[in-house]
């Protein structure tokens, strides 16, 4: 059965949570880890970074050591925070829009 996979934002052309070569692999590690340990995660550009679709890749990767796993585990913890607070923002913002518009127009009279 053919199932259709949604593609990452990056546009490299691999299915989210499928499986990318070693030094795709290698590269996504190294940019993620950099923007987390300069504190560059935000809300808009962490849903752009694929990491938690690679973790497994990651993780059973065969020179992964405990330095690694830690490094890793910070990072992801780090963009799926910043995805939280980008949801929670979103649905405020259209929750404020809805009792606006909800709210009976006063009548200058």
């Amino acid at each position: 059965a053919n199932k259709r996979k949604s593609f990452d934002v990056q546009g490299n052309g691999t299915p989210k949570g499928g499986r990318l070569d070693p030094e795709k692999l290698q590269s996504l590690y190294g940019d993620c880890i950099k923007l987390a340990n300069d504190n560059k995660i935000t809300a808009k550009n962490a849903w752009s970074m694929n990491l938690l679709d690679h973790i497994r890749g990651l993780a059973s990767a065969s020179e992964t050591d405990f330095v690694t796993a830690g490094c890793t585990l910070d990072a992801a913890g780090k963009i799926y925070s910043c995805r939280v607070d980008s949801v929670h923002t979103e649905t405020f913002r259209v929750v404020t829009g809805l009792s606006r518009s909800a709210q009976p127009k006063e009548e200058d009279g």
